[in-house]
């Protein structure tokens, strides 16, 4: 490490490498909303990789990255190609000196303005992209990723793995989290979110921009700056957990709700109710059965009295992570805000299920960081979940978390980790399969 060099530059060199863990990813946020200084500084490195990036030397090695790149952005008719191992991933590092990062200094302010434009305040553009992404201007018509997003374009997310990241000009971003939505209606600044669930950090606006709005059927949060928050739908309503600053929110119809502070999370109802508690914290023990009805908002699944008790069982379902294949599957209600249940290495999930005949069938389970806010998200898998199965007779289904990480979504962070989706897949064979209970033996967070 330098010893002369600026608490800025260190965290910017390991978030350019993609090295940044997610204590360091806080601390240069907070750095970044409380620090003019250094956020002039951040945009000024930002500047000059960017600039590395506009070089022509970058053009003969534009077509490589792209292909290796760790967030590819892939159309929805195809499957996301296998991360690649640690050894051979292109850091954004090792990408400026294909270009020499001397250069890149004297052309700092040329690339803010090719890459933003001459007005990059309002200019929205797609930053960071995983699995499944869909840009579509108000005709439907694809958009291309090189340019800025138009007023009234849709982004959308596509599959358990599939994320996208939009960015402005000062470092704001909103992050769209699995099969989620949101459209630039009629601005660049007002976003709506149609579906899902996402996550903003808003640096502080100057004075004199346009309002920075984020909305649902059943919120707006209009003039956002110096907040970080994560919203989603869940059962004709809509969660927001406000993770940093004061927001000062209303429903569409223009009622004044009470201010959302930092630490609450609020529920803003379709039929007129609003609730507050404290941001809540995910347990690391879980257990549902079925005996009470499903949540409205539960995705895919029957729930129905089978023999002598209340069971889940699947149903036919167009997935997009394969192509929208129709498939036999469960899936549960999103609990982004909330989280199932946090897993460590040695936690274990506990499935009681029946099955008719044995074949091939997966648990997938879908998890973020403890953080919330612009969390990367992965999946822990048990496939062949059911291939040594027992025909038609009640059994458990015992696996560890460490042992679920096996498959190229796996998450690329350390626990813990939050579980925000379950789902049960047997693909295009209806195996009868009937699940009772879902439990999670899970240790103590470490001391």
């Amino acid at each position: 490490m330098n010893p002369n060099a600026s608490p800025i530059d260190e965290l910017f060199v390991r978030y350019w490498d993609g090295t940044l863990p997610p204590d360091d990813q806080d601390r240069l946020a907070a750095l970044l909303a409380s620090d003019p200084v250094a956020r002039t500084q951040f945009q000024l490195l930002c500047q000059q990789a960017l600039a590395a990036v506009e070089l022509p030397a970058w053009e003969a090695a534009s077509d490589a990255l792209m292909a290796l790149g760790t967030s590819p952005v892939v159309p929805a008719t195809h499957r996301p190609s296998s991360p690649l191992s640690p050894s051979k991933r292109w850091s954004r590092r090792r990408v400026l000196g294909l270009v020499g990062g001397g250069l890149a200094a004297g052309l700092g302010g040329l690339a803010l303005y090719r890459w933003w434009g001459a007005d990059g305040t309002d200019q929205l553009r797609l930053q960071q992209a995983r699995g499944t992404v869909q840009l579509r201007d108000q005709r439907g018509q694809t958009l291309s990723v090189e340019k800025p997003l138009p007023p009234n374009a849709t982004v959308a997310t596509l599959g358990l793995e599939s994320t996208a990241t939009l960015a402005y000009s000062d470092g704001s971003r909103l992050t769209l989290n699995s099969d989620s939505a949101i459209t630039l209606r009629g601005s660049t600044r007002h976003l709506h979110l149609t579906q899902g669930s996402a996550s903003a950090v808003v640096l502080p606006q100057p004075a004199g921009v346009e309002p920075l709005v984020l909305a649902t059927p059943q919120v707006v949060l209009p003039g956002l700056s110096g907040v970080a928050l994560s919203m989603g739908e869940v059962a004709r309503a809509t969660e927001v957990g406000v993770h940093q600053g004061v927001i000062a929110a209303r429903r569409p119809g223009g009622e004044v709700l009470a201010d959302f502070r930092q630490g609450e999370l609020h529920v803003v109802h379709a039929d007129g109710r609003h609730t507050k508690e404290p941001l809540p914290t995910t347990p690391t023990e879980y257990r549902r059965d079925f005996t009470q009805p499903l949540p409205e908002d539960w995705a895919v699944g029957l729930r129905e009295l089978w023999d002598t008790e209340f069971v889940v069982r699947p149903e036919w379902w167009p997935d997009p992570y394969h192509n929208f294949r129709v498939m036999h599957q469960i899936r549960s209600d999103k609990q982004w805000n909330r989280g199932f249940f946090t897993l460590y290495p040695t936690s274990e999930i506990h499935v009681r299920y029946w099955i008719d005949r044995p074949g091939a069938g997966q648990l997938c389970v879908c998890v973020r960081t403890s953080r919330t806010v612009s969390s990367p998200t992965g999946v822990l898998e048990v496939n062949e979940a059911f291939v040594d199965a027992r025909s038609r007779e009640w059994q458990w289904l015992k696996v560890r978390a460490a042992d679920m990480l096996a498959n190229k979504e796996a998450p690329r962070f350390r626990d813990p980790w939050v579980a925000f989706l379950l789902v049960f897949n047997t693909y295009e064979e209806d195996l009868g399969l009937k699940v009772a209970e879902i439990r999670v033996v899970g240790p103590r967070p470490p001391v």
